[in-house]
């Protein structure tokens, strides 16, 4: 009788040595000095949970990471269970992690997943976003001189009522950056949602107007902005 092996099996057999064909590097002496900090190299075991881990069976990530002082010194690096590069950036804190310039993520094929900037745990400036096959997904900017040369191209093209143009700047800038306005800006976020609204208005998108109008009045009478008016 010949045997037919399910076909999660097969697809699990040819996967096994991409995801476990690397031999796993021991955990080092990942050596603490007389005051408990972290000195020289250290490999942590994590899971999939990206819990740490002493069960090797559990291991589907490694990091890799110098201390000097309980400070993470140079770049910090975590590898998949299959030994390929899945992080590799600067950290400047390790419990908490606080990652600190240049980082880039990569998935299991190799290929970058996203990269960017972070200042001190803060992603910052031009985010890019990758498929998996390596092009190019979207970009975020997380930069708020950039937030505001967009704002102001999309108020020149909406004075020139231009406003298809004006509305799919605000409707880039809205999801991605006006949120940093929240804060510090709270006329600004609320002029770039009402002048959204005004576009799909005159566009006659009114239900879609409606939707932002409704938003800006919901913002206006929150606790939040009603106490910096106060405030003022």
């Amino acid at each position: 009788m010949k045997f037919k092996m399910p076909f999660i099996i097969v697809l699990a057999l040819i996967m096994m040595p991409e995801l476990f064909g690397q031999k796993l590097p021991k955990q080092k002496p990942n050596i603490t000095d007389v005051n408990g900090n972290k000195q020289g190299e250290w490999v942590t075991w994590i899971n999939k949970n990206w819990e740490k881990t002493n069960n090797p069976e559990l291991v589907m990530y490694y990091e890799k990471c110098f201390f000097k002082d309980d400070v993470p010194i140079g770049k910090t690096y975590c590898y998949y269970r299959s030994g390929k590069i899945q992080f590799e950036g600067n950290a400047i804190s390790y419990n908490p992690a606080i990652l600190d310039g240049k980082c880039t993520y990569y998935y299991p094929s190799g290929f970058k997943q996203m990269e960017g900037s972070y200042d001190k745990g803060t992603p910052t400036g031009l985010w890019l976003f990758y498929k998996n096959d390596g092009t190019i997904e979207k970009r975020i900017d997380f930069s708020l001189d950039y937030a505001r040369k967009k704002i102001k191209e999309a108020e020149k093209c909406f004075n020139d009522k231009k406003y298809e143009e004006a509305k799919k700047i605000y409707i880039e800038v809205l999801p991605e950056l006006t949120r940093q306005f929240i804060d510090d800006e709270s006329d600004t976020y609320i002029n770039v949602i009402l002048q959204t609204a005004v576009c799909f208005e005159e566009l006659g998108n009114y239900e879609i107007a409606a939707k932002y109008y409704k938003l800006v009045e919901e913002f206006i009478f929150s606790e939040k902005y009603y106490k910096g008016i106060l405030s003022t």
